[in-house]
């Protein structure tokens, strides 16, 4: 690509709004910028749903995990403007949708060969403008943290002592995990406080008796839930968050019921559960399964 290509493709890129961003193979062979309304699209957008989700199911709040990601939009616009960036095209050839994470993304493809991508991120995560700022200190982020590490001559922290870094893994999730898991590290790095390495004593005071033993209780409690979450991901082959491809949502749903039925019998069965036993009846096991039990949608 020549400067003056490279120079107009990155002016073009800033002006444009945050979720469309053009190929940089892309060719610019004229000096007019501005979309060309009466070009046509001549791809077919009928087997296409481009507003809801239709990437998978969820066992755990499918209804509305489906709803957050519903996007509203003008299909039409997007395509008007995404034409209008490359004066060699006289029409979209194709449109590919892609759905992650956070983000329903379209590959357009021009029939000049030119290609851009126009990414629309689901309202929940986050205000658009701050969802993409986001990605992108996490990508630099990610580069300036792993570089160091993967310098042998800077190999030493990775040898520190975990406990160093423990408080921080849960510190930031309580909205998620709860209050439990980022306690019990507080406790941890208080016990351990002069094997770490520190003076003084540790701002996070100890708890008493009772407390304690609440906690230890809580905690059990805790890690059953995160023990059932993985073992059921990995038996439903699902993801962590309950998301199973389209095709074997029936099958899912199914053996989520299944699942819970054997394990519903087998804490029912437990007639003399040891004192330490977190799940001991009915409520218990429904409080930290993980995808929920309808019978319908």
């Amino acid at each position: 690509m020549s400067c003056t290509k490279a120079s107009r493709l990155s002016q073009v890129t800033w002006s444009l709004p945050h979720y469309i961003r053009p190929s940089v193979n892309s060719s610019i062979t004229s000096e007019s910028l501005f979309p060309k309304l009466g070009r046509m699209q001549f791809f077919s957008r009928r087997a296409m749903d481009q507003v809801t989700v239709h990437g998978g199911r969820w066992l755990r709040n499918d209804n509305r995990e489906r709803h957050i990601r519903r996007i509203d939009f003008d299909f039409d616009e997007l395509c008007r403007t995404i034409l209008g960036l490359f004066d060699g095209a006289k029409s979209i050839k194709n449109c590919e949708k892609k759905e992650g994470g956070f983000n329903r993304v379209f590959i357009f493809t021009m029939d000049d060969g030119s290609r851009a991508v126009g990414r629309l991120p689901f309202t929940f995560a986050g205000p658009a403008k701050l969802a993409t700022a986001s990605e992108v200190a996490t990508i630099q982020y990610s580069y300036e943290i792993c570089t160091p590490f993967l310098t042998p001559r800077l190999a030493r922290p990775r040898l520190m002592n975990e406990g160093l870094f423990r408080p921080f893994r849960y510190c930031y999730r309580t909205w998620k995990d709860g209050a439990v898991a980022f306690r019990h590290e507080l406790i941890q790095t208080s016990k351990d406080w002069e094997a770490l390495g520190f003076s003084g004593s540790c701002p996070f005071s100890l708890p008493f008796a009772e407390e304690t033993d609440l906690h230890q209780k809580e905690y059990r409690r805790f890690e059953a839930a995160q023990n059932l979450k993985r073992d059921l991901s990995n038996l439903l082959d699902c993801a962590s968050d309950g998301w199973v491809p389209p095709e074997g949502w029936e099958a899912a749903k199914a053996e989520n019921r299944a699942m819970f039925q054997g394990m519903l019998q087998a804490v029912l069965e437990n007639k003399d559960p040891d004192d330490d036993e977190p799940i001991r009846n009915e409520g218990d096991l429904r409080d930290i399964w993980p995808f929920d039990l309808l019978e319908e949608d």
